[in-house]
Formats: C-alpha cells, sequence, structure tokens
C-alpha cells in the first residue's frame, strides 16, 4: 500500500454550464510485500493523474457531457504481477448526451 494517497476535485457552475477537475497523487508503493527502502525491481513510482470533465444543460431533461482522464496522459505502472509490468490507463475521452425521462 501507497504511504500516501491525495485526490482533491475543483470545479465551476455557471448557468447551465459545469467544469470539474480532478487531481489523484498516489505515493510510491511496492510490488511485493516487505519493509524498509524499496528494491528498483519492485517499486512502483508515484503518480499524479488530472481528470477533467464538463457538462451542459441544453433543457430540463437534455444535457451534453464530456469527460477525459488521463489528462496529461501520464505513463505509469500501476503493478508488476502477474507477467511483468502492468501499465495504468492512458488518456481516454468520453462524450455523451444524457435524457431524463
Amino acid at each position: 500500500m501507497p504511504e500516501h494517497q491525495l485526490t482533491l476535485n475543483a470545479g465551476l457552475e455557471a448557468g447551465r454550464w459545469r467544469t470539474f477537475l480532478t487531481m489523484n497523487y498516489v505515493d510510491e508503493a511496492r510490488a511485493e510485500a516487505g519493509t524498509g527502502s524499496i528494491p528498483a525491481s519492485e517499486r512502483i513510482d508515484s503518480r499524479t493523474i488530472l481528470d477533467l470533465s464538463a457538462g451542459f444543460d441544453v433543457t430540463d431533461r437534455t444535457s451534453l457531457f464530456a469527460t477525459v482522464t488521463n489528462l496529461t496522459d501520464e505513463e505509469y505502472n500501476v503493478a508488476f504481477r502477474p507477467a511483468g509490468a502492468r501499465p495504468g490507463a492512458p488518456r481516454s475521452w468520453l462524450a455523451g448526451v444524457k435524457l431524463a425521462f
């Protein structure tokens, strides 16, 4: 387990618009249980990931949304098992329409 983890959220809403930025920090960690300094072959480096989302209300029942995860396209490992380094998710985009009935 990483010793430190931090998530911060900030957002703005004005009229029919809203936007949010999320920062997630995860401290370095061990790939295997142990104590003391972490050998390079067992180190999962710390990472800071930014996510951005926005929305717009077209009507009372219809809104548009868009989200970008890993905004800066940070390359990072989340584990080393099984079978070697396991990369984190690359930048990804999602957009859509929400309808309320």
